[in-house]
């Protein structure tokens, strides 16, 4: 059996591009034939089944195959240029602020700690400021600093804006705030749970 070259595989392949082209414009169609005609071979016997047909019908086949492969790779680029035109940037993680000291996932004694730790370093703050360094809202944590307040752990040296107040530490407050010290010297904004990281650091993954 012959085989084609790749130059004519290759003149094919432009060919039957072109014709489909053309086809698709209106500006051209190949002539209809009878099926059930077939041309007559010259000389007296039978037409052979092999030979060169054979291996234009493989080569057309071939042929075939590519062309609906260049559609369908041409068609899958263009819905990836529609998808990434659609796509959405991801927004950005903002956390509610937790609604009671239960939502928060901590104890009072873990507030208690970073409020006294916080205040032994920085000497006194209003109530204001000590809710912005554990970044809890005021109202949260206003019942536990009346509570140390009761105890003599912080003292109010006088009076803030939106009737707040200084705090300072007292002598027991300041030994508490040591020993807390002694377990880690870490005062900033109150820790989260774990699974609240973890579903956080979901949220935000593009």
């Amino acid at each position: 059996m012959s085989e084609l070259s790749n130059d004519e595989l290759l003149a094919r392949l432009a060919a039957r591009i072109n014709s489909g082209k053309t086809s698709e414009d209106g500006k051209g169609s190949p002539p209809p034939t009878d099926a059930g005609t077939q041309p007559q071979a010259s000389g007296d016997g039978p037409r052979s089944d092999t030979g060169p047909a054979d291996a234009g019908a493989e080569a057309e086949s071939t042929i075939d195959d590519v062309v609906r492969r260049v559609q369908q790779l041409s068609r899958g680029e263009e819905a990836t240029a529609v998808d990434s035109q659609t796509v959405k940037e991801p927004q950005e993680f903002i956390p509610l602020p937790p609604e009671n000291l239960l939502a928060t996932r901590l104890t009072e004694s873990q507030i208690e700690a970073l409020i006294l730790k916080y205040l032994l370093a920085r000497g006194e703050a209003s109530g204001a400021e000590i809710s912005d360094q554990v970044a809890l809202p005021f109202r949260l944590i206003e019942n536990i600093m009346s509570q140390l307040k009761y105890e003599r752990c912080v003292a109010h040296r006088g009076s803030a804006a939106m009737n707040d107040y200084i705090y300072v530490l007292g002598d027991i407050g300041r030994e508490r705030a040591k020993r807390f010290q002694e377990d880690s010297t870490y005062f900033g904004a109150a820790p989260v749970a774990l699974r609240d990281y973890i579903e956080s650091a979901n949220d935000r993954r593009p």
